[in-house]
């Protein structure tokens, strides 16, 4: 027994009112939902800020500010996976877990820079960083410091 019916669950779905019971025969009768537009729109508008700086800007300077994200946590004896393909770029930054040859728990490190309104997600039991256009060198001077806070401790 279908407990919950949506817009996308009856026929007609297009005509919101009035109300309808009459559930569609396949499988999308079980679509409780509306699609989220706002999504699409939000999107839309991040896709045509990023054409209007140019995908060339966009890609260099997310390389450009990763690598120096990059250069900063090996300075502080973190070891990257990108490390291991050092001929692919990529804007992700992946701590892996070891720092000067010693172990630490990525989602410890994660919940301490959380608390410094610092934001990571841990990914495969990597500390994954993901710098993108807005981010400058003062928010690198910053990541910097709070992990010198956490290597301290």
């Amino acid at each position: 027994e279908v407990i919950f019916k949506g817009a996308g669950s009856v026929k007609n779905d297009s005509n919101y009112l009035p109300y309808r019971d009459e559930r569609k025969p396949a499988a999308d009768q079980f679509e409780h939902s509306t699609a989220n537009f706002n999504d699409w729109v939000y999107c839309l508008a991040s896709l045509r800020m990023l054409t209007d700086i140019g995908y060339p800007k966009v890609t260099d300077r997310i390389y450009d500010i990763s690598a120096q994200m990059s250069n900063m946590l090996k300075s502080l004896g973190f070891t990257l996976d990108s490390e291991n393909f050092p001929d692919k770029k990529s804007g992700i930054i992946a701590i892996n877990g070891r720092r000067e040859g010693k172990e630490f728990l990525p989602d410890a490190l994660q919940l301490f820079l959380k608390q410094k309104k610092i934001y990571t997600a841990v990914r495969l039991g990597r500390l994954r960083l993901a710098p993108h256009i807005p981010v400058t060198e003062k928010h690198i001077d910053r990541l910097e410091i709070v992990l010198k806070e956490f290597l301290s401790k």
